[in-house]
């Protein structure tokens, strides 16, 4: 595989949430687009796997998507089915689990713009992120990724790594030998020691820990260990900087709150969420739940006081979130509050077929009578579902069967 080594980008990345209102129009609806670059570009990336969805090693040698594909998907994103269905992954490995379970009859047809890729940038040395506006701004993306001339190396296992950056830190890339870093576009001049960065080739590796406090985007602090002082030293602090770690405390949210705002007909209602933060150890996202343990979606802590426009009801008499910084089960804070009464007065029918699932199962109903019978097997339904209410089309995420539509016109 070869990554893109000429093209130099001018990026950012925003988060939004993709939730559409019940009473909204089918062109509230996730915008999708029929995208040949989309089908290319998961042919593509499925080569790197087994039929099974585990890592195909021989296609992957450096271990990093960026360079043993060309780009990574920024998640979620949203697809289209060639049969117009519409499904979220919210990570690579639900895309490659959703790829392995396509065929010739059901496959991803589709995107919705805009998206946001982490490309490789060799001007910058950096891995930076892209947004795709457009079909032929993800046309040009994949006629840079060079899929149709591999790497041809042997499997002499040499390595050689080369160092670059992504968020403001150092990462070291392990290329199996020279022909595969070679292939990337690296020399000679870019190899560095596989074993060490360029702060170990000047530091110790005694143990004595150093912490200092860095600002959030939000205002709050982050207290950031290092080894020793050296490394410390070595990202640019000085000891007037240097705190006694034991004295530092661990991972936190506080001051969580919601305000509410405008309510959409029955299914959903606007939502902003603010709280502060610290000590969450370098970490730039956190991952908001819904009850149950279901997960929203995650955002960019620097989005904050983030604002969802269609925040789903949940059915019940409150709502809740629970709010985590990423990777931390430990530093998570909750809060729930009466939801808006919005119940809606009118029945409601589905848009056949949708799906629905059981063990693991999915299959797929066309009728009520269908509907009713696979609730009694114990089948439950696959989200979002398309439904039908005073004529218009909404599309929904989660409380059919507790009554937040109201009863099934039948």
């Amino acid at each position: 595989m070869k990554t893109i080594k000429s093209l130099f980008f001018s990026l950012f990345i925003s988060a939004t949430l993709l939730i559409s209102c019940t009473n909204d129009t089918v062109n509230d609806i996730p915008d999708m687009q029929e995208s040949k670059a989309t089908q290319v570009a998961v042919n593509q990336l499925i080569n790197l796997y087994n039929d099974d969805g585990t890592i195909n090693e021989s296609m992957n040698p450096s271990g990093h998507l960026i360079f043993d594909f060309c780009f990574e998907f920024i998640y979620p994103i949203h697809l289209m089915y060639n049969n117009s269905a519409i499904i979220t992954t919210n990570s690579n490995e639900e895309l490659i689990e959703v790829l392995v379970n396509t065929s010739d009859q059901l496959f991803i047809a589709g995107i919705e713009f805009p998206f946001n890729v982490a490309i490789y940038n060799p001007e910058s040395n950096e891995i930076e992120l892209l947004t795709i506006e457009t079909e032929n701004t993800f046309t040009n993306l994949i006629e840079n990724c060079f899929f149709d001339t591999p790497c041809d190396c042997d499997e002499e296992f040499d390595p050689e790594c080369i160092e670059i950056f992504q968020n403001n830190q150092p990462l070291i890339i392990t290329f199996p030998n020279s022909c595969y870093a070679n292939c990337e576009g690296f020399t000679t001049e870019d190899f560095v020691d596989c074993g060490k960065t360029s702060c170990e080739d000047e530091c110790s590796q005694e143990e004595d820990p150093v912490c200092v406090e860095v600002l959030n985007p939000n205002g709050s602090s982050e207290i950031i260990t290092f080894l020793n002082a050296c490394y410390a030293a070595c990202e640019g602090f000085t000891v007037e900087d240097f705190l006694d770690c034991d004295s530092t405390s661990t991972c936190g949210i506080s001051e969580l709150e919601i305000e509410i705002g405008e309510t959409h007909c029955g299914d959903s209602y606007q939502l902003t969420v603010n709280f502060q933060y610290e000590n969450t150890n370098g970490e730039e996202y956190f991952d908001l739940y819904l009850r149950n343990e279901v997960l929203l979606s995650s955002f960019q802590l620097s989005v904050l006081p983030l604002t969802i426009e269609n925040f789903p009801l949940s059915g019940y008499e409150d709502d809740y979130i629970k709010v985590c910084i990423n990777d931390n089960a430990d530093c998570c804070e909750e809060i729930e509050w009466p939801a808006p009464d919005c119940s809606p007065d009118d029945c409601y029918q589905f848009v056949f077929p949708i799906q629905m699932t059981l063990g693991g199962d999915v299959v797929e109903v066309a009728s009520n009578g269908h509907v009713d019978y696979k609730l009694d097997l114990g089948y439950e339904f696959i989200y979002p579902i398309e439904l039908i209410i005073n004529g218009e089309i909404i599309l929904v995420y989660q409380g059919i069967l507790e009554g937040v539509y109201g009863e099934r016109c039948d």
